[in-house]
Order: C-alpha cells, then sequence, then structure tokens
C-alpha cells in the first residue's frame, strides 16, 4: 500500500512537471505576426456597397477620412459613404489583418483565468447539452456566474421531500486584480454548489486562486482552489494548469489539467482541444482523460458572449 502511494506520488510529480513543461512551450511565446501600433488609431470603416476598409486612421476631416492600410497604402473615404467606424484594439492587427477580440478569455475548457469579464460583458456556456453557465461583468473587476445542470433532472432524482429534485447549481463570483494590464491578472473566487437531494442550499463547494500570464489570446495559467465539504476545509489543495494560444484569426488551442485530491493520493484529469473563435461565438473540441489507462472522452461545447459590453 505504502509502495503504490509512493508510486502515484511519484507520478503525480512527473506528470506535474510534464504539463508545466508543455504549457511554457506551447503557450508563453507570442505569434511573431503581431505588431502593434500606439500611435496611430486603428478602424474599421463599413461602406453602403458593402466594401470595409482596416487600417490606420491618418486624418479625418467634415467630410472624408483617409485611412492607411497594408495592402493598398493610403485610402480616401467619404463620410457620405460610411455606414460605420469602429475603433479597433492596435493588439489585434495581424499582419495587416484585423482579428476581432476573443469572447471568452476569461475561462480555459472550463476553469476560469486570471482574467474577468470587463463591465457590461456575459457569456453564456453550455457543455454536452448537460452543463449550462451564465456570466456577467458587474464591473471591470467583479464577474458573478450561475450555472446549472439537467443530468439529475433526466436521472429523475428527489430530494428528501420526495418532490421534484432542485438541479445542481453553482453560483461563482470572480475578482480580478489587473497586475499588469493584458500581460499578468489574477484573480480570487467562491465555487458554491448545490448537490441535488440535498437539504442543504450550498453543500460544497471551492475556494481558489488563479494566476494568468500573458494576453487575452496567449496565456497561461496556474490555480489552486482548497474544497468545502461538511463546512470544512479540505486538507489538500486541487491543483489546475492550464494554456490558450491564438493559432489563427478564427482557431486557437487549448489544454486544462487537473490535479484533484482523493484521501492520500491525487488523480490527474488532463484535457486538450481546439477551440474556433468566432466574433460572436466559440466552439470548443476537446478530448479528456487520465492517464490510467481510460480511453480519451469528447468534450463539445460552445459559449455566446451577450450584454452591451460587446457592442462597439
Amino acid at each position: 500500500m505504502q509502495n503504490k502511494s509512493k508510486n502515484n506520488q511519484q507520478l503525480l510529480i512527473y506528470s506535474f512537471r510534464a504539463v508545466c513543461l508543455l504549457l511554457i512551450m506551447l503557450f508563453t511565446v507570442p505569434y511573431s505576426a503581431q505588431t502593434q501600433n500606439n500611435i496611430l488609431e486603428n478602424v474599421e470603416v463599413k461602406m453602403n456597397d458593402g466594401s470595409t476598409v482596416i487600417g490606420e486612421l491618418v486624418i479625418e476631416t467634415t467630410d472624408k477620412l483617409i485611412v492607411k492600410t497594408k495592402a493598398l497604402g493610403e485610402v480616401t473615404i467619404l463620410k457620405s459613404t460610411i455606414i460605420e467606424i469602429k475603433k479597433l484594439r492596435s493588439i489585434n492587427i495581424v499582419d495587416g489583418v484585423y482579428w476581432h477580440e476573443n469572447p471568452n478569455p476569461t475561462r480555459n475548457l472550463y476553469g476560469p483565468t486570471g482574467y474577468g469579464l470587463r463591465k457590461g460583458e456575459g457569456y453564456y456556456q453550455n457543455i454536452l447539452i448537460l452543463l449550462n453557465q451564465l456570466s456577467y461583468g458587474f464591473t471591470d473587476q467583479f464577474t458573478i456566474g450561475f450555472g446549472f445542470e439537467i443530468i439529475s433532472i433526466l436521472a429523475g432524482v428527489n430530494d428528501s421531500s420526495d418532490g421534484p429534485s432542485i438541479p445542481g447549481f453553482t453560483i461563482t463570483p470572480k475578482y480580478s486584480i489587473p497586475i499588469k494590464k493584458d500581460k499578468w491578472n489574477i484573480g480570487v473566487g467562491v465555487l458554491a454548489l448545490h448537490i441535488p437531494g440535498q437539504d442543504e442550499l450550498f453543500s460544497a463547494g471551492i475556494l481558489y486562486g488563479v494566476s494568468t500570464w500573458g494576453s487575452r489570446d496567449n496565456n497561461f495559467t496556474l490555480g489552486m482552489g482548497f474544497g468545502i465539504t461538511e463546512r470544512e476545509f479540505t486538507g489538500k489543495p486541487t491543483i489546475t494548469l492550464a494554456g490558450n494560444k491564438r493559432v489563427g484569426r478564427r482557431f486557437g488551442i487549448v489544454t486544462e489539467n487537473w490535479f484533484i485530491p482523493f484521501g492520500d493520493d491525487y488523480e490527474t484529469l488532463f484535457s486538450f482541444g481546439l477551440r474556433y473563435i468566432g466574433e460572436r461565438i466559440t466552439w470548443d473540441f476537446a478530448l479528456f482523460g487520465n492517464i490510467e489507462g481510460v480511453s480519451p472522452l469528447p468534450l463539445i461545447g460552445i459559449a455566446m458572449p451577450f450584454g452591451e459590453g460587446w457592442k462597439g
């Protein structure tokens, strides 16, 4: 028994080191094509003939704009032909092409990053139809989420009064602190959990902290949380290592890995997937499992932003 525990501890250490190395190699190197310009303002100009011009705003007068583009040089646009002018963050201009902002920088596949939603931003997330999450930014630092599942309803779980069970749900407030804007964010939060069939409103939970290094597109996250059951903290923390890397205008890769205490040992859960990054939607296609001979299982998720904060 002692040998098994020792082997599990060694396996945990090796797994932890391997994941750290992989994340550092994959997710902390920024894409070299990205360019930034903090002097001229970047704009997207939509015109009434259906065309769009993206570039640096050089001159604006009462009747025209002059926009410097990568492909065509300086382009003069009459204001009478313009439908919309949208300011763009220069960090999202890559080789003269606008990469719309990642609508879900605050999460990995499920767990949180150190980034928070900005005031007025929100999103709805669904995983495998069964798990749902709504999150909203009340300030630039404070985000709160509400999650619920439908597994217990489909399984017909009842509570102690033999009536219909309240589905399992979570309340997830998080406070984010930008240590260095767009380079290092930390977050602290609580996941309060209601378990179907339990009399208590919140019968379990996790108190956690996460630190995210990197931009909203390319980052590495280390998290640690202590479980709460029967109003007592668990003796060992749950540890998470995760990373996000944007590899194109529409695609990114994401991994989220958990080291979870069970008794005297730790169990590991690994995941790796592809993320489709749309302007108003993201899709996740991933595999997750552990390293003890269990075949990887598929995970499919979708997230859709909403709220006034996304309009611009």
